[in-house]
C-alpha cells in the first residue's frame, strides 16, 4: 500500500518501426511518455498529416452531435404519425459506457476508415443542402405571405398601370390610415380610391387620378400608402398556387435530406469510436513531433512502473531487434508521475485525495490513514443504521450493475463502504431511520448536545495527531531529525496531553448516564496539563532549529506559540460533525412524526404514510450525504492534509489509455 516505484524508459528505434513501437507502448498500458513541453523547442517538427487528422476529428465530432440532435427531433416530430418506427441510436449504457475490444481489434477496425468518412461527408452535404433549402423555404413563405392580400385580385398586378390620361397605383395602406387616405382623395376632384381586399392589418387599394392631380400622387406616401412591389403577369391566385407548389416541393426535399441524415444513425457509435482512433493518431503525431530524431531514428522517453517492466520489454522486443532500450532510476530530486496501489478497501478513497490533488511521487501515500478517518467521520455524520444500509445496498448494486470502472461506480463504491461505518455508528446510537430502537452506547445528540460535541472534539484531536504523526515521518525521511522529534514529536505530546486533560475534565461534567461510571483520576488531567506545558517549552526552544542566528531562532521559537491558535481553530472545526449529525437526525424525526400523523387515517393513510417515509427519508439521505461528502472532505483537506501533505502530483496516465468511448481489454 504505497506509491509505486517508477523507472525512466529511453528507447531508440528506427523511424520505420515507430507506429509498431507506439502500438506496443499502448498495448502495455504501462508507459507514460514525457510531456512534449519537456522537449527542446528546436527538436520539434510538425507532422504533415496532423492538421488533416485534426480536421477529420473535428468533422466527425460535429457530425455525431448533429445526427444525434436530428434523430431526437425526427422522433419527436413523427411520434404521432401512423406506422412510424422510432429511429434508435446505439448509445452507451450505464452498465457498460465503453465499447470493449482488444487493441488489435481497435486498430484493425479503423485501419481503413474512409467509408465512415464518406458517410460523414454525406451527412455534411445533406446538412448544407438542408440549410440552403431552409433559406429558400423562408423566402417562399415570405413571398406567399405578401401574396395573400392579393389572392382575390381579378387581374394580374401588371394590369394596374398608368394610362395616357391618368395615374394608376396599386398598393397597400394600414387600416388605421385608410380614412386619412380617403380624406386626402376627397380634396382632389379627379381622383378615386377603391378598396379591393383587406386583412387584419392592411387594405389593398387601387388609386386612380387624372394626370393633372400629380400633387395627390406625391402625397400618397404621407398617409402610409405603399405602392405594390409584386409584379406578376398572371393572376395572384395562380401565383399563390405556384408558390405553394414550390413550398411543397422544397419541404419534400428537406424531408429527404432529414431522412438521409437519420438513416446514418447506425454509424454514430462507430463514429464515436473513430474519434478515439483519430485522437490517438493525433497524440502519436504530437508525441513524435516532440521527440529528438534524425531521418532514420527517433528517441522515445517515458516513465513506467517497475512491476510492469518485463511486460513492456517483451512487447518492445516483439516489434523489432533494431531497438535499443535504456532504463534508469528516478532521482530523489526528480518528479515522476504518481501511481498509487492500495488494497480494495483503501482504493475506494483514492478519489477523495485525487479530487483535492494527487500526492507527489516522493511523498508518503496519505490514503491508508486518510481513508480510516474519512470512513469514521462519514459514519459519525450519518450515524443511522437505516441510512447506512441504504448506502451499503447502493454500493453493492453499483458494483454489480456497472461492469466497467467509471466515476459513478467508484463514487457508489465509496458510499457503500462508508455505509458500513454509518451502520456501525448508528448501532452505537441505537437509531434506524431516526427511530430510536434501543438505548445506545453513545448519547442522543438532540438530548445530550454537550456530550456529543465533546466526543467530536476529542475525535478531532486524534485526527490532528495523525496528521502531525505523518508530518514527523516526512521530516524523518528527509533527515530532519530535530524537527521530527523536537517539533512534530512535541506537538504530538501536546495534543496527547490535551486529549487527556479534556477527557478527564469532561467526564466530570457529562450528564449522560452511560458515562457516569467512567471516572478518571485527577492525576490524568494534571499529567496532561504538564505534558502540554513541557512540550510547548521544547517547541519554543527547537522551532528555529533550521534557522541561522540566535535572534532568528528565538523569533521562530516564540512564533511557534502562535500555532496554538491555528490548532485551536482546527479542533473547533470538528463541531461540524455534530452539526451534520444533528441536522440529519432531527429532519428524520420530523419526517417520522409527519408520517405518524398521516398514518392515523385508515388504509389510505397507511399507504400515504409509507410513500412519505420512503421519499422523504430518501431525500433527507441524499441531501445529508451531499453535505457529508463535502464536509468530510474538507476536514481531510484542511485539518489533516494541512499538517503534512504537499500534493500537486501528476497522476500516472499510460499513453493511449484515456479514450472516451473505447476500453482496450489487453491485459
Amino acid at each position: 500500500m504505497s506509491i509505486v516505484k517508477m523507472k525512466k524508459l529511453t528507447l531508440v528505434g528506427l523511424v520505420k518501426d515507430k507506429d509498431k513501437l507506439f502500438d506496443a507502448i499502448i498495448k502495455s498500458k504501462a508507459v507514460q511518455l514525457y510531456d512534449v513541453d519537456d522537449i527542446q523547442e528546436d527538436s520539434k517538427k510538425v507532422s504533415s498529416d496532423r492538421e488533416k487528422l485534426l480536421e477529420q476529428l473535428t468533422d466527425i465530432q460535429s457530425v455525431v452531435e448533429y445526427v444525434c440532435t436530428e434523430v431526437k427531433a425526427y422522433n419527436a416530430d413523427n411520434k404521432s404519425t401512423k406506422n412510424f418506427h422510432k429511429v434508435e441510436l446505439e448509445r452507451p449504457t450505464v452498465s457498460r459506457p465503453f465499447v470493449e475490444m482488444s487493441y488489435q481489434q481497435f486498430v484493425d477496425m479503423y485501419s481503413d476508415y474512409q467509408p465512415l468518412l464518406q458517410h460523414a461527408q454525406t451527412v455534411k452535404q445533406m446538412r448544407d443542402k438542408r440549410i440552403e433549402l431552409t433559406v429558400e423555404l423562408n423566402k417562399l413563405n415570405q413571398q406567399l405571405s405578401k401574396l395573400q392580400l392579393y389572392r382575390n385580385l381579378r387581374h394580374p398586378t401588371g394590369y394596374y398601370c398608368d394610362t395616357a390620361s391618368s395615374f394608376v397605383r396599386l398598393g397597400t395602406v394600414p387600416l388605421s390610415s385608410l380614412s386619412m387616405l380617403k380624406q386626402l382623395s376627397a380634396q382632389y376632384e379627379l381622383s378615386s380610391i377603391t378598396e379591393l381586399d383587406r386583412d387584419s392589418d392592411f387594405a389593398l387599394v387601387v388609386v386612380v387620378a387624372h394626370r393633372s392631380q400629380q400633387q395627390f400622387i406625391e402625397q400618397l406616401s404621407s398617409t402610409g400608402f405603399a405602392t405594390s412591389t409584386i409584379k406578376s403577369d398572371v393572376l395572384p391566385s395562380v401565383e399563390i398556387s405556384l408558390v405553394n407548389k414550390q413550398i411543397e416541393y422544397t419541404n419534400k426535399q428537406i424531408a429527404e435530406c432529414v431522412q438521409k441524415i437519420v438513416d446514418c444513425a447506425p454509424y454514430v457509435r462507430q463514429w464515436e469510436i473513430l474519434t478515439d482512433y483519430l485522437e490517438l493518431q493525433i497524440k502519436k503525431r504530437v508525441a513524435y513531433d516532440g521527440m529528438q530524431r534524425t531521418e532514420t531514428t527517433f528517441v522515445l522517453q517515458g516513465y513506467y512502473p517497475v512491476t510492469d517492466e518485463q511486460k513492456i520489454m517483451s512487447l518492445i522486443a516483439d516489434v523489432s531487434d533494431d531497438v535499443v532500450v535504456y532504463t534508469d532510476e528516478v532521482a530523489k530530486d526528480e518528479e515522476a508521475p504518481t501511481l498509487v496501489k492500495n488494497n480494495k478497501l483503501v482504493s475506494n478513497f483514492e478519489q477523495v485525495t485525487n479530487m483535492y490533488t494527487p500526492p507527489k511521487y516522493h511523498e508518503v501515500d496519505p490514503n491508508p490513514m486518510m481513508s480510516f478517518f474519512y470512513f469514521i467521520i462519514f459514519g459519525l455524520m450519518v450515524a443511522d443504521m437505516g441510512y447506512g444500509l441504504i448506502l451499503l445496498l447502493a454500493g453493492v448494486i453499483g458494483r454489480l450493475a456497472i461492469k466497467q470502472d467509471t466515476g459513478t461506480r467508484r463514487l457508489l463504491s465509496l458510499f457503500g463502504v462508508c455505509g458500513v461505518a454509518a451502520i456501525g455508528v448508528g448501532a452505537l446510537y441505537g437509531s434506524a431511520l431516526s427511530y430510536p430502537l434501543y438505548t445506545g452506547v453513545l448519547p442522543d445528540p438532540s438530548k445530550y448536545p454537550t456530550t456529543t460535541m465533546v466526543i467530536c472534539l476529542l475525535f478531532g484531536i486524534v485526527h490532528l495527531m495523525a496528521g502531525i504523526l505523518l508530518s514527523a515521518v516526512k521530516q524523518w525521511r528527509n533527515k530532519e531529525y530535530v524537527g521530527a522529534i523536537c517539533v512534530s514529536g512535541m506537538w504530538l505530546l501536546f495534543f496527547g496531553g490535551l486529549f487527556a486533560f479534556v477527557l478527564q475534565a469532561a467526564l466530570q461534567f457529562m450528564d449522560y448516564p452511560q458515562f457516569n461510571s467512567i471516572v478518571l483520576p485527577s492525576l490524568v488531567g494534571t499529567i496532561g496539563m504538564y505534558t502540554m506545558i513541557g512540550s510547548l517549552v521544547i517547541i519554543v526552544l527547537c522551532a528555529g532549529y533550521n534557522r541561522k542566528g540566535f535572534g532568528n531562532k528565538l523569533i521562530a521559537g516564540f512564533g511557534s506559540i502562535y500555532g496554538i491558535l491555528n490548532y485551536f481553530g482546527d479542533v473547533m472545526s470538528y463541531i461540524r460533525i455534530f452539526g451534520l449529525m444533528l441536522s440529519s437526525a432531527m429532519m428524520g424525526v420530523v419526517i417520522n412524526d409527519m408520517a405518524n400523523m398521516v398514518a392515523g387515517n385508515g388504509v389510505v393513510g397507511m399507504m400515504l404514510s409509507f410513500v412519505l417515509l420512503a421519499f422523504a427519508h430518501l431525500f433527507n439521505l441524499v441531501i445529508g450525504v451531499l453535505g457529508v461528502y463535502i464536509h468530510d472532505g474538507r476536514l481531510q483537506y484542511v485539518e489533516f492534509f494541512g499538517k503534512f501533505y504537499e500534493g500537486d502530483g501528476q497522476l500516472f496516465v499510460p499513453f493511449g489509455s484515456d479514450m472516451k468511448h473505447t476500453l482496450i481489454t489487453d491485459k
